[in-house]
């Protein structure tokens, strides 16, 4: 029977060897089994330089739930941990400087030992060297490779909400899914590239994607965004597309249906009110544009599922 013991702690010792001064952290580690610890983070921070050692035979996985962690390099910067990303290393010594957007992030840490972990863990898994074959499908030319999918965003969102003290042996079994899932075609498919961009290109996507999402019910073209920041129209879409993995357009439209649907569903607006909000003049066109999204009219919408 696997061990279900469940232990919590700060691992304060480590702050010094993690982070710089800069950043207020209480990261707080959870061994599930022997060989196999989650680590959760909530913190902020501007810039910090890490200085951590790890044996290289752990694998870590990361997934940020909030906040932006970028890898700075000879003065180029890469989208190193966004919302909804995976990231899979084996690095035994990790010496950069990293920085946030916003100073925020707020993640989870799955650390593997290939040479400590349990025989009854392994035993979850169909191939017990499955954790090799990881690292060799993933790792061998790379230090670090980024995925993205649905499932791995529904695998995070259900870690975050488990009762960790009721709920260990329910991780364990949660954690060789995520495992075998990896070693399927579907996750081998979605391996992101790595892009670098210098660090002024970057902060300017940043701050295009923070305006849209500010400023919804204004209609600003392409062009108008590339004056207002200083970048070229091409280089400004081809950016914003390896940055995001989507269009502009494709951005604004999902951002403006998102923000649609939590004022149906949150507030009392009116139908006109909230197509402002979204950015359409015509109420009409909103709601057309709705219905095609949604399969629902927005007042169809709201009342199935007004809170």
């Amino acid at each position: 029977m696997m061990s279900t013991e469940f232990e919590t702690k700060n691992i304060r010792h480590a702050t010094t060897k993690l982070f710089t001064d800069s950043g207020n952290i209480q990261p707080v580690a959870i061994k599930l089994t022997q060989g196999l610890d989650l680590i959760f983070h909530d913190y902020n921070f501007d810039n910090y330089r890490s200085a951590i050692s790890f044996s290289d035979k752990v694998i870590r996985l990361d997934f940020a739930y909030s906040g932006s962690v970028n890898l700075i390099k000879n003065n180029h910067e890469t989208i190193f941990l966004e919302p909804g990303f995976l990231k899979l290393s084996q690095s035994s010594d990790d010496r950069n400087n990293y920085s946030t957007v916003g100073g925020h992030y707020r993640g989870v840490t799955i650390l593997l030992d290939r040479q400590k972990i349990s025989s009854e863990f392994l035993s979850l898994l169909e191939n017990k060297l499955l954790l090799d074959d990881i690292v060799t499908d993933y790792l061998q030319n790379d230090d670090y490779i980024l995925v993205k999918t649905e499932f791995i965003e529904r695998f995070f969102q259900d870690v975050e909400k488990v009762k960790l003290r009721n709920r260990v042996q329910f991780l364990l079994l949660r954690v060789a899914e995520l495992l075998l899932y990896l070693d399927s075609e579907e996750a081998h498919e979605s391996v992101l590239p790595k892009m670098y961009f210098t660090v002024q290109e970057i902060k300017k996507i940043y701050a295009i994607r923070t305006y849209l999402l500010e400023n919804m019910s204004e209609r600003a073209t392409l062009k108008q965004l590339a004056n207002k920041y200083d970048i070229g129209l091409t280089t400004m879409q081809k950016l914003f597309k390896a940055t995001y993995y989507q269009s502009i357009h494709s951005f604004v439209l999902s951002a403006r249906l998102e923000k649609a649907c939590y004022l149906l569903k949150d507030s009392e607006k009116s139908i006109t009110f909230i197509a402002n909000e979204v950015g359409y003049i015509n109420a009409s066109k909103f709601s057309a544009f709705f219905k095609d999204e949604k399969g629902l009219t927005p007042k169809m919408y709201r009342k199935l599922y007004k809170n």
